[in-house]
């Protein structure tokens, strides 16, 4: 993987999901385990949405519950949840080696509270967004950036899209899921392209930590092969400007 001046990751994320959830009980413990490593903590709680439409009705179920801990500059976060460890870099980020050893080091004090617990699916997640120059009115050729877009004859001058493409990779038994979409820029005169890889494990996941981290590792030279094929040395001009 080249060492880019200014890579485009806007967050990187590592997660460990577990087979059965936590207790309240267990989650505080990990909370107050943890909460001395972060300048803040947040009480957390993900959401799903079951629409039964015969009925007309929605219902709204808590998937996991927890705390989200930050730094104090917000840059490094950890979500402590009955479901999962979720343990995040945001940019700027500071290189693979320490984003590592900070979860893994995490993950040693979790199972320290909790004990042996079965782990359902590893996952590692990078968001990238690549800020590309334009003068404001001026269309981009997204292609000339990223192999990974949509096409449309229809469609003469590109404003906005969103697109997912999923598929196995073999080799590890993995799951790779990228995404890909236009958002609003925070340069001035800049069109931002998000390239979001998501690669996990869930059928027959390691459960020793030295198969886990090694899974882990090799997740990792996945998601830096599929970076560099979905982007353009055009692209990478802008890393290194």
């Amino acid at each position: 993987m080249p060492q880019y001046k200014r890579p485009p990751i806007t967050e990187a994320v590592i997660e460990l999901r577990l087979e059965q959830p936590l207790s309240p009980t267990e989650v505080e413990k990990l909370h107050q385990r943890f909460k001395g490593d972060y300048a803040f903590s947040e009480n957390f709680a993900a959401y799903g949405l079951e629409v039964d439409a015969a009925a007309r009705r929605a219902n709204f179920e808590e998937q996991s519950s927890g705390y989200k801990l930050s730094s104090s500059d917000r840059a490094d976060v950890l979500l402590v949840t009955s479901a999962h460890m979720s343990c995040s870099r945001l940019a700027p980020y500071l290189g693979w080696d320490r984003f590592r050893a900070r979860a893994e080091d995490h993950w040693r004090s979790w199972k320290r509270v909790t004990g042996y617990r079965k782990i359902r699916r590893i996952g590692v997640r990078f968001i990238n967004r690549i800020d590309i120059p334009a003068a404001r009115g001026e269309a981009v050729k997204i292609p000339d950036y990223l192999h990974v877009y949509p096409e449309a004859r229809a469609v003469k001058r590109l404003q906005s899209y969103a697109m997912q493409l999923s598929g196995p990779l073999e080799e590890d038994n993995c799951r790779l899921v990228i995404n890909s979409s236009l958002v609003p820029s925070p340069l001035v005169d800049h069109v931002s392209a998000v390239l979001d890889i998501d690669i996990s494990r869930g059928a027959d996941a390691p459960q020793r930590d030295d198969e886990i981290w090694a899974l882990i590792d090799r997740i990792r030279v996945h998601k830096n092969q599929v970076f560099e094929e979905s982007v353009t040395d055009k692209a990478r001009g802008l890393f290194n400007a």
